[in-house]
């Protein structure tokens, strides 16, 4: 079996899902497992990533700038054995320059495609360019500083390189872009007779994202992220809602649940729509 090709994919989130400060419970078994793969010689022919998908999405501290920055960037580690750090210098260079550029995982799919062929990553190999089809580009290549969320595929609710200040709640284009997101929820809600119709509670938050000016200028819009709490119910909402001359305003993507609805949505069996139901009769289920 030490001579075979082998890839593994191990995925666990019954520890870090909920609780920003679980995982540390389970640090002394992760380092007993680590320790004896390491004596195994195992990782001195393998490529170890530890990847998350996405910061809390919930809870205090997700209310938070800081939380809003974590939900958007989740952490990735590589872990390579010395010999290829030392056979593949320019890779090496590449991937530590790469920690701060924008990446998405369309850069790790192609990673992980020249750790099939190593022979792309060779010294003779990098000096040539390479054009890669698609949004991908290996990280052991050079990746421009100049990148943007579009180049990347990542929507423009999920891009975290845009500056953002933030805007009186009690501004038109405030109140106006909460409308248009408690608007969405009902929307999606609509044909499910057992779920409240949601209304506005309390502007908690709003911000004015700033993008730089010739995007904004080339496409006439403004981004807003305006975060809610609604009634019946108490949900706490974040969303981006983009504003047009001639369109009004959208919401961009999904609208983001802040706080945990428990069993307040428990008579409707959709997971998606969970999220924003409150069932009129909590007593019934």
């Amino acid at each position: 079996m030490k001579d075979q090709l082998s890839f593994s994919f191990f995925w666990g989130n019954s520890l870090s899902h909920d609780y920003l400060n679980l995982p540390r419970v389970g640090d002394e078994d992760f380092r007993s497992l680590l320790s004896f793969i390491e004596k195994q010689g195992v990782f001195n022919r393998s490529m170890v990533v530890l990847l998350s998908d996405h910061g809390i999405r919930w809870g205090e501290f997700r209310t938070t700038y800081q939380g809003f920055l974590e939900e958007r960037l989740p952490f990735m580690y590589f872990m390579l054995p010395d010999w290829f750090k030392e056979k593949y210098p320019t890779a090496m260079t590449n991937l530590n320059v790469n920690r701060k550029r924008l990446t998405s995982p369309y850069d790790i799919h192609e990673t992980l495609k020249d750790v099939l062929d190593l022979s792309q990553i060779t010294e003779d190999a990098l000096k040539q360019k390479r054009k890669f089809k698609g949004l991908g580009i290996s990280l052991f290549r050079p990746i421009s500083t100049d990148r943007k969320c579009k180049d990347t595929g990542i929507p423009d609710e999920w891009c975290a390189c845009h500056t953002n200040k933030p805007l009186a709640i009690s501004s038109r284009e405030s109140q106006e872009a909460a409308a248009s997101v408690v608007l969405q929820i009902n929307s999606l809600l609509t044909g499910y007779r057992q779920c409240s119709t949601l209304k506005i509670s309390k502007l908690i938050n709003a911000r004015l994202e700033e993008v730089p000016n010739k995007e904004s200028l080339k496409y006439s819009f403004k981004d807003y992220i305006v975060t809610l709490e609604t009634t019946p119910g108490k949900g706490l909402f974040e969303a981006t809602v983009r504003y047009k001359l001639n369109a009004g305003f959208t919401v961009l993507g999904a609208v983001s649940r802040l706080n945990m609805y428990g069993n307040q949505s428990s008579c409707i069996s959709n997971y998606a729509l969970k999220l924003y139901c409150y069932c009129e009769d909590q007593w019934a289920f």
